[in-house]
């Protein structure tokens, strides 16, 4: 005759929780923790296991910046080839050149001006923070910037020169590229956005004797920014 035996509390809820996740546990368990129970910032790169997570388990926009540590930000390294435009002299052809935006966050941007000036003729590869703000403070350990000083502030209005981060110039025939030379940075806003990074620009003018390589035939101008951002 069959006997059966009393299970103790423990070995009791052992059972059942056996039971449980036999009879689809599994699903239950896969619903059990969503992102509304995890912390926002609380699970790291340490946290998941090298080549686990790819973009097969992230869904397109299901990660927010909320979702990111504090203190991650954005990291970009941008690189652009500049057609130069002209004018009589320097400050002519500084002043005829758009600008192109290498990197911005909230108020704050890097920009970047190629133009030749016709009375050299020289072409140049200028590099410049900028501020749709007032009241942003900014240095740079370019030599020759003068806004850049903590006693200034980088406001909506601040002159050109006092903005310019890094330059390079070239003649005919010639070309300069500063790079192992770039500038070091760091702006912050207002609101307080703030980035910070490295600038490098190249220029070239003419045909090189030993080809033109990056810079393409005619006259060019190259800007790079690596710039990280909060």
């Amino acid at each position: 005759m069959f006997q059966s035996k009393k299970l103790s509390g423990a070995a009791l809820v052992v059972a059942l929780l056996a039971l449980v996740m036999s009879l689809g546990g599994t699903s239950y368990a896969a619903k059990l923790i969503t992102g509304k129970d995890i912390k926002n910032g609380s699970v790291t790169n340490k946290d998941v296991k090298k080549s686990t997570l790819t973009g097969k388990q992230i869904k397109n926009g299901s990660i927010k910046s909320a979702d990111l540590a504090s203190g991650v930000g954005e990291t970009q390294l941008v690189y652009k080839k500049l057609t130069p435009t002209s004018g009589a002299s320097y400050d002519a052809a500084r002043g005829n050149a758009p600008e192109v935006v290498m990197f911005s966050e909230g108020p704050l941007s890097v920009v970047a001006k190629c133009f030749t000036d016709e009375s050299g003729p020289t072409t140049y590869s200028v590099t410049y923070i900028k501020s749709s703000t007032n009241g942003s403070v900014f240095d740079s350990d370019y030599s020759n910037l003068e806004g850049g000083s903590f006693e200034d502030f980088l406001n909506t209005g601040t002159d050109e020169d006092d903005r310019e981060m890094w330059d390079a110039s070239a003649s005919d025939d010639d070309s300069e590229f500063y790079g192992n030379h770039s500038t070091e940075f760091t702006a912050v806003a207002a609101d307080g956005t703030a980035i910070a990074g490295f600038v490098s620009n190249g220029a070239k003018r003419g045909t090189l004797l030993g080809g033109n390589g990056a810079y393409g035939p005619g006259n060019a101008c190259l800007a790079t920014a690596q710039v990280w951002s909060n």
